[in-house]
């Protein structure tokens, strides 16, 4: 833990030491910043992913908090307001997932840990104004919810919610006056908080439990795509707005590229995936579709993207509860063709394309069986062939907030290739069957286009 403290307090004088010195550089420039990447009196939205580092990963008795994969990965965002040249406030999320696993058990729990984070921006611009160094410092409160049970005769528990602080620095880059890129370095602070693990003996009952001190104090590096809705004001008289752009240019006959973050739920038609197995659970689960698309407008009408798609379905017995989790990976290459309205502010469109779509299973959880007048437990593994073949077809609408940033709906139809699938259990036979996951996806869509 000491070396985690120290690791720490190095990198933050590091990052003390380059603000001072960025910023009186700042300071000894002259010429004022360009006023196409003036962002004071805006309202901006930003998205972030990067890599988290744990730095104290203890728990309790032999419990570590480790990542799901072979990194941690963090995700992010939140909305903020530039006051003036230099200040503003902004609002930040974030949230990871490990594992908490014992060294002698394997996997108990999972343990998703969300910050809410009101916080103080500091920034200045370099150059012509569109490098914008800053830091940022607040403190806000941790949501740490335990969950996903992977052993009967195990289980881990912490304090549900404990105050947070967030220290960061970053970088912004501006692509266009509305769009920027960024990278940022942060510093989540957990004070310390009770942990517990209890492990029952499956013979005996013996209940055996240890408490420790926990820290889920952690650094993370992070890009970010940051986004402002309405329009700067300017030397020619534009005023401005604070959501919607008065005036275009909006859509237009330009080659121009863009990133697009998708966001909704795919209605499955046969939930039934073979072998006495179903996904979903009765009336749908919480398991939403995200993903994104990079594009490319070639004319007026014509473009193409690829949509890379993320869905977990429950996957759980024709008359049991979930036992596994259900990973659908879809890269889809698609045509678009579109139609401006109202000077290409209102912008309806087509699209289709065939991909393909990686399945597998992760996150097992034991079932209770009875055989023989004594309750066992077993691990059902359910295993989809992969990859299966998916052809879109779809529509969709979207709303120009500027030249640069929209908003819309995406309604597509994907078509599966059917898979086989396979389940075993110690005890039983090995039924298979076949699966079809064509279904009807609802996408939320947010879409930045660069100049």
């Amino acid at each position: 833990m000491m070396r985690a403290r120290v690791l720490w307090v190095v990198s933050w004088v590091a990052v003390a030491v380059a603000g001072v010195v960025g910023e009186a550089r700042a300071d000894d420039a002259t010429a004022a910043p360009v006023s196409r990447f003036d962002d004071t009196g805006r309202l901006y939205f930003w998205f972030e992913s990067g890599l988290n580092f744990t730095l104290d990963r203890d728990f309790a008795a032999d419990a570590r908090v480790v990542p799901n994969s072979d990194v941690e990965l963090g995700l992010g965002g939140g909305a903020g307001y530039n006051i003036d040249p230099h200040w503003g406030v902004e609002f930040q999320i974030n949230g990871t997932d490990p594992w908490v696993r014992s060294e002698s058990r394997g996997a108990i729990n999972r343990i998703s840990v969300i910050t809410f984070v009101p916080a103080v921006r500091y920034r200045w611009s370099l150059e012509d104004g569109r490098l914008m160094p800053y830091l940022t410092g607040g403190v806000g409160f941790s949501s740490n919810d335990v969950h996903g049970f992977f052993d009967r005769f195990a289980d881990s528990g912490t304090s549900s919610t404990t105050v947070v602080g967030s220290l960061s620095a970053g970088l912004d880059y501006f692509l266009s006056e509305n769009v920027a890129a960024g990278v940022e370095f942060r510093s989540l602070l957990h004070p310390d908080q009770e942990a517990e693990v209890t492990f029952q003996n499956p013979h005996t009952g013996h209940v055996t439990r240890f408490t420790d001190s926990l820290n889920l104090t952690s650094l993370s590096l992070l890009a970010h795509i940051r986004v402002f809705p309405g329009q700067q004001a300017s030397p020619d008289g534009d005023e401005r707005t604070f959501f919607l752009a008065d005036h275009g240019p909006f859509d237009t006959d330009e080659l121009r590229g863009y990133v697009a973050g998708l966001f909704g739920y795919d209605f499955i038609w046969d939930k039934n995936v073979g072998a006495g197995v179903h996904v979903r659970d009765r009336g749908g689960d919480a398991n939403l579709t995200k993903g994104g698309a990079i594009g490319l407008n070639v004319d007026g009408h014509w473009g193409a993207e690829v949509q890379l798609l993320y869905t977990m379905l429950n996957i759980r017995m024709t008359t049991g509860e979930r036992f596994a989790k259900l990973n659908v990976f879809e890269v889809l290459p698609a045509l678009r063709y579109r139609y401006p309205l109202l000077g290409g502010r209102l912008v309806p469109f087509l699209m289709g394309g065939v991909g393909v779509s990686l399945l597998d299973t992760n996150e097992q959880r034991p079932q209770s069986e009875f055989e023989g007048g004594r309750q066992v437990t077993v691990f059902p593994h359910f295993e989809p062939g992969s990859p299966a073949i998916v052809g879109m077809i779809g529509a969709g609408i979207e709303y120009f907030l500027n030249h640069h940033l929209s908003v819309g709906l995406t309604v597509p139809l994907h078509l599966y290739s059917t898979v086989d699938t396979e389940l075993r259990r110690a005890g039983h036979m090995t039924r298979t069957g076949t699966a079809d996951l064509t279904g009807l996806d609802a996408f939320l869509q947010l879409k930045a286009y660069l100049p």
